[in-house]
């Protein structure tokens, strides 16, 4: 993790900043995943004293209930932040990836960021808060929260009444199972992903989106021809060639399309399928004004970069590049 953090690029920097606005949220939900774990685990461990005889499955229930209603109780809370600062935090998000590469690096008098380009960013921002605040609401279904527990607690009652294995053998394996897994989201589509997970996937692809398409509407109104593709160290194989170069605006969208393009400079690329900041990537297309900007890497840089990507480690007698790393 250390050579990781040593192979830094300014971008990242920026990105490791909007890490921790990341984080303040995210350390909400992850609270109430902890006190989940506790709460069902506590209740299991108490069926343990009880036997075949004395176990009253309504007094059980009712203390699950009680529970569930302290766990939803502390969700509800977790969401109540996002509502009212995420906008706020992803306009953060923006200027600290987006904002210095337009506003500080490009002359600006002849033409000043205006009114009418700010509102635009904050309408964006409030918008993107909006639909990711609706996904952490579905992330909040309590049925998948009764579901669980009640999943953990009829486990434990099931082997006390039944006597057909070691009880404790089995709590261990339960606790273990809730440890690992938490108060996991289920998707229609049958994938289950921890809350705690989920919520920081949904916002750092919000932060995502409002680097890109903030970016794309300064541009417009700055009348930028081009765009920059962010620098990453450990880069993915199809995006490590082109990071860092600028492309026409009209090279862009054929690159997005999935068709070969070329850079500024000449430099052909043959197409990709996966495009610039979407699906997970963390690269994407900034502002460039080739008449006033040049751009943040020399090739000498980018090669370097991509040298130390490919010279990788060691791991048990297996050669790994840095992006195979992370």
């Amino acid at each position: 993790m250390d050579d990781l953090n040593r192979l830094r690029t300014p971008d990242e920097e920026k990105q490791a900043t909007v890490s921790k606005l990341v984080d303040r949220f995210v350390s909400l939900f992850e609270e109430v995943q902890s006190f989940y774990i506790e709460k069902v685990a506590y209740h299991i461990r108490t069926i343990e004293g009880l036997n075949a005889t004395s176990i009253n499955r309504l007094s059980i229930m009712a203390r699950m209930n009680e529970d569930i209603a302290q766990i939803k109780a502390k969700l509800a809370k977790a969401l109540a932040y996002p509502k009212k600062h995420l906008d706020q935090m992803l306009l953060d998000s923006f200027k600290e990836v987006s904002g210095p590469n337009i506003f500080k690096e490009r002359v600006l008098e002849e033409k000043p960021q205006t009114e009418s380009t700010r509102k635009s960013v904050e309408q964006l921002a409030k918008a993107i808060a909006r639909q990711a605040n609706g996904t952490l609401e579905n992330h909040s279904n309590t049925t998948v929260i009764t579901k669980n527990y009640s999943r953990m607690v009829d486990r434990a009652i099931i082997v006390t009444t039944s006597g057909l294995s070691s009880y404790s053998e089995t709590i261990r394996q339960i606790i273990k199972d809730l440890g690992s897994n938490g108060l996991k989201i289920e998707y229609t589509s049958g994938y289950r992903q921890r809350l705690d997970s989920a919520v920081r996937s949904n916002i750092v692809s919000a932060c995502n989106q409002i680097a890109q398409h903030g970016s794309d509407i300064v541009a417009e109104k700055l009348g930028c021809d081009c765009k920059e593709i962010t620098v990453h160290s450990c880069p993915a194989p199809h995006h490590a060639s082109v990071q860092g170069h600028v492309l026409k605006n009209e090279k862009w969208d054929k690159m997005q399309a999935g068709e070969s393009f070329e850079d500024i400079n000449g430099a052909a690329f043959v197409g990709f399928r996966r495009p610039i900041s979407e699906w997970n990537c963390m690269h994407f297309g900034m502002a460039f004004d080739s008449r006033y900007q040049r751009p943040k890497y020399t090739q000498k840089q980018l090669d370097e970069i991509l040298r130390k990507n490919q010279e990788g480690f060691e791991w048990r007698g297996k050669h790994y590049t840095m992006y195979e790393g992370t």
